[in-house]
């Protein structure tokens, strides 16, 4: 290869000439219609692994640290939510009472709305519902129980209900997620 640029620009023009020409001979068999057999789809592997695959990684790694360390709490929250987003309600529902019972901490009590939404998606509504009454009992006000216990009323068509525990959110939490998700509750609502 030659220093001097009219050489360098030479060699680059020669270069993009037979691109062009590779390519303009692909496009024309393309279009020739003497195309060969036609290949059956082949899957194109990727370098990542999809959301499922790489969740079911992360579980088996999780499950071998809470085999070596039972008695640690966070591992059994990450647990129950990893297992939660698979949508594998019985599995997250141990993990998340796992919590319950090793974290006794002032904000743990938090979990038990994970609890509800577990419970509530397996099907098993009434106690979905005894516990979002426990906990209401308990933490008045509470942005996520009201916001919670007016989706249990929604689902169960008590609008009446629902609107009452959505204002409440929206009146006491007027800036949270849980004020956001109410007011998209209640325009469903006056939809209906």
């Amino acid at each position: 290869m030659s220093d001097k640029p009219e050489s360098r620009l030479k060699e680059w023009g020669g270069f993009l000439l037979i691109i062009l020409l590779i390519a303009a001979v692909a496009v024309a068999y393309r279009h020739s219609g003497r195309r060969g057999p036609v290949a059956p789809p082949v899957e194109i592997q990727s370098s990542y692994a999809s959301p499922r695959e790489a969740a079911f990684t992360e579980i088996a790694h999780y499950e071998a640290l809470w085999k070596a360390h039972p008695d640690h709490s966070p591992i059994a929250l990450h647990l129950g939510n990893l297992y939660a987003g698979l949508g594998e309600h019985s599995k997250a529902l141990n993990y998340y009472r796992a919590y319950l019972v090793l974290d006794t901490s002032a904000a743990a009590w938090e979990v038990n709305l994970d609890v509800a939404k577990t419970l509530f998606l397996m099907g098993e509504r009434d106690s979905a519902a005894t516990l979002l009454v426990e906990l209401e009992r308990l933490h008045p006000n509470h942005p996520g129980v009201l916001y919670n216990l007016g989706a249990v009323a929604a689902n169960r068509g008590d609008a009446a209900t629902a609107r009452e525990r959505w204002s409440a959110v929206i009146e006491g939490a007027p800036n949270s997620r849980e004020a956001n998700d109410a007011r998209l509750g209640l325009s469903k609502l006056a939809g209906k």
